[in-house]
């Protein structure tokens, strides 16, 4: 919704569509140029006290339990993304979910709760590597760290419907 109200200061005549999931992630690995020679797996973990299904099309999905999508494979390789909504606190789901996956080498968060930070220190310590997509400090951003960090609102703009030369 930022990202939106950002853009149509901008382009007040512009039309924006509500963004799918599955272009918000292309966007979001396209933006951190992931080079995708095998399956990337990702994981759309948000909490039952948002109404994210009001802003982004996620698709099918039933409280507590993983829902599977394919993503195109407009970039070079296919990514799967597991979807999960729930009533616990985002931060502690998120940790939980990534202690599961044996071998972490990266880890891209969307977030902007300085929650995370104790924990991505510790990957970091074990030499995982850290991009964290966020608002930046100007837009008011709630995360400080020493991280890599991307903006969140290129690609969440890229996916509503702006064009490259419009960011």
């Amino acid at each position: 919704m930022q990202t939106q109200a950002i853009y149509r200061e901008l382009y007040p005549a512009k039309t924006f569509r509500k963004p799918n999931i599955d272009d918000i992630v292309e966007q979001f690995l396209r933006y951190a140029s992931i080079e995708r020679k095998e399956r990337v797996n990702c994981y759309l973990i948000y909490s039952s006290d948002f109404d994210l299904e009001s802003t982004v099309d996620i698709g099918e999905i039933d409280e507590d339990d993983f829902m599977m999508s394919q993503g195109a494979s407009s970039v070079g390789s296919h990514y799967n993304l597991f979807k999960m909504k729930t009533q616990d606190l985002l931060c502690f789901k998120i940790e939980e979910q990534l202690e599961r996956i044996m071998s972490v080498e990266h880890v891209f968060l969307v977030a902007d709760d300085f929650a995370y930070v104790p924990y991505l220190r510790a990957l970091k310590d074990k030499g995982v590597e850290i991009i964290v997509f966020q608002n930046s400090e100007n837009a008011g951003s709630r995360m400080y760290h020493r991280f890599t960090w991307a903006d969140v609102v290129y690609p969440l703009a890229l996916a509503a419907g702006l064009e490259q030369h419009e960011l």
